[in-house]
């Protein structure tokens, strides 16, 4: 399987993308952070609605804060891995004030589709 892996820094958090037959944005940054990701979306050649999967990786803000924003824009699924980390399934609130419930991941479980 050929991909590529991209380091897209969005304010004080590093998120990544992943390139391949399918497309994955890891973690969302703070809040706030919609513009640099655009921007570093257009440096990348990536139309937002291409990503087909965020995932949260832990519950502190500057990693999951942003991604409700990056989720309308993209319209892209969201999952949280619920191994420790703060989240465990709980409602989480993003920076658009929205409350939603992101999907849990466990350890090698299959997305499905991906």
């Amino acid at each position: 399987m050929n991909f590529s892996f991209h380091r897209v820094p969005l304010g004080i958090d590093n998120c990544f993308l992943l390139r391949g037959e399918h497309t994955i944005f890891i973690d969302g940054g703070a809040p706030g952070g919609l513009n640099s990701f655009v921007k570093h979306m257009q440096q990348l050649n990536v139309d937002p609605q291409q990503i087909e999967l965020i995932i949260l990786t832990h519950g502190h803000i500057d990693h999951f804060g942003g991604a409700d924003r990056i989720r309308q824009r993209s319209g892209a699924e969201v999952f949280q891995l619920v191994i420790g980390g703060g989240f465990n399934g709980r409602i989480i609130r993003v920076d658009s004030g929205l409350r939603r419930r992101a999907q849990g991941v466990r350890h090698h479980q299959k997305i499905k589709g991906i």
